[in-house]
């Protein structure tokens, strides 16, 4: 009987690994996913407010620390639970009063947990946002090499470095600080939890209310049921920092997306490109573009001179629909491009920036996508 409760238990674990397993990986490939898709449906906007490197780690560093916290803490908990419920189902069959004193150490465990997790929470939160923002630096700071080194920037990109590693430093080392001291807490109370038992128990056996045996056998339950919460709260510092990538995530997910695309043509024939009362501002409280009006004809070469500032960025960036007017509408041989999809609209016109955007692959490759 023994060997074949060994052998079924081996099974079941074997099953609940493959079934915990595989949920875990299909979440976070689906999330994944959701992620990639969402990227694709953010508007402009908002990569202009979002450092890249902040983006990426959001992509990365936080789906990967989600995944490493369900992998490391889902199944534990299970058992954890498990343990709970069938330790408490023998405790109230040996002695239903000795049980009420054993749970009575259960709320004050939710009180420090809840206590020390609200503090600790803020922190690890903190921690991932430093881990994003020196990301963001890094890629920032990489990506434009050859700049700091033609205008020799290297001092100051390293001391920027130093300051963005050490608001790190100081937000992991206090979100790992505080949340470690759950359980040192959580083995206290399972102590006092266990001279009370022990007393009263004792005195049980003395008065001959109870057998010894009985107690022995409660005070080893005592232990086992302890033992879980522990677990779960030694697992606490995992499972805020997972709960704080999540956050990171979520906030990605529920960002804003671009409107719909509107069902309407654009069949450029003429080239007339026509500024109808444009009202535009990339921030409600600062004014940019007012009651715009400006016409240029087919054949035509128009150049938008200015300072730095002045929007004429801006008003490319409205031709194309990278941004949706406020105020007013822009047509193109008198079709408005609000009614027309994206893709129709900048498969019209051609935009030669300043900066180059190459692609890994060949010469052929970006043509080809170019097109």
């Amino acid at each position: 009987w023994v060997l074949g409760l060994y052998v079924v238990s081996f099974i079941f674990s074997y099953v609940q690994g493959w079934v915990l397993n595989g949920a875990v990986q299909k979440s976070i490939y689906q999330m994944r996913r959701e992620v990639a898709a969402k990227l694709d449906r953010l508007p402009l906007s908002y990569y202009d407010k979002q450092a890249r490197g902040e983006v990426l780690s959001r992509v990365t560093n936080d789906i990967d620390n989600v995944s490493q916290t369900l992998q490391q803490t889902l199944s534990q908990l299970l058992n954890s639970l498990l343990m709970v419920i069938g330790v408490l189902i023998m405790m109230f069959w040996i002695s239903p009063i000795l049980a009420l004193v054993a749970l009575v150490s259960v709320p004050i465990a939710m009180l420090v947990v809840s206590v020390i997790g609200k503090r600790s929470q803020k922190l690890f939160a903190q921690n991932w946002k430093s881990t994003g923002e020196l990301n963001a630096h890094i890629e920032e700071a990489f990506t434009g090499h050859s700049l700091v080194k033609v205008f020799g920037r290297q001092k100051e990109v390293e001391a920027e470095f130093q300051v963005r590693n050490q608001e790190l430093y100081k937000a992991g080392f206090g979100a790992q600080f505080i949340s470690g001291i759950i359980m040192p807490v959580m083995f206290l109370v399972g102590n006092l939890n266990y001279v009370v038992i022990a007393v009263v128990g004792g005195l049980w056996v003395a008065s001959g209310r109870m057998n010894i045996g009985d107690v022995q056998a409660f005070i080893q339950y005592s232990r086992q049921f302890t033992q879980p919460l522990t677990q779960v709260a030694s697992m606490a510092n995992l499972l805020q920092s997972g709960v704080a990538s999540a956050e990171r995530v979520f906030e990605l997910l529920d960002s804003g997306e671009m409107s719909e695309e509107p069902s309407g043509e654009l069949k450029v024939s003429r080239g007339e490109v026509v500024f109808d009362h444009v009202g535009f501002s990339y921030k409600p409280e600062q004014p940019l573009i007012q009651d715009l009006s400006l016409t240029a004809k087919p054949g035509q070469t128009v150049a938008i001179v200015g300072p730095s500032g002045a929007g004429k960025t801006t008003l490319v960036n409205l031709i194309m629909r990278f941004y949706d007017l406020q105020k007013g509408r822009i047509l193109i041989d008198g079709v408005d491009i609000a009614s027309a999809p994206r893709g129709e609209v900048r498969g019209n016109i051609g935009m030669v920036l300043q900066d180059t955007w190459l692609f890994g692959g060949t010469i052929r490759d970006n043509i080809a996508y170019g097109r």
